[in-house]
């Protein structure tokens, strides 16, 4: 029996936050590696952490903001609203049959 059921999109607030840290850099012209070597870590380092594999501590949001020219306060509210549009916009499941 086909249903119409579709599935939200499920990302986390950290990977919603890493997403809009990484279209800050790119907004900026910076790359990835410009911002490590601003913060004095590893390129691996920050990284992984735009990557979802390692968190973004409370320390390291404020730096990174400072780098950006933005607040951390701005940041997070730029992440929520594309964490409400992603979690508010359904997503077809590929694995069932649609009905129109």
């Amino acid at each position: 029996m086909a249903t119409n059921r579709t599935r939200y999109k499920s990302l986390s607030a950290g990977t919603v936050l890493a997403r809009e840290i990484k279209a800050e850099l790119v907004r900026k012209g910076e790359s990835v590696s410009d911002l490590a070597n601003a913060l004095g870590i590893r390129r691996a380092t920050i990284s992984n952490k735009l990557n979802g594999r390692t968190p973004i501590a409370t320390d390291e949001l404020f730096a990174i903001s400072d780098q950006l020219g933005l607040s951390p306060a701005e940041l997070i509210a730029r992440a929520e609203k594309q964490y409400a549009a992603a979690d508010s916009t359904p997503t077809p499941n590929p694995y069932e049959k649609q009905v129109a």
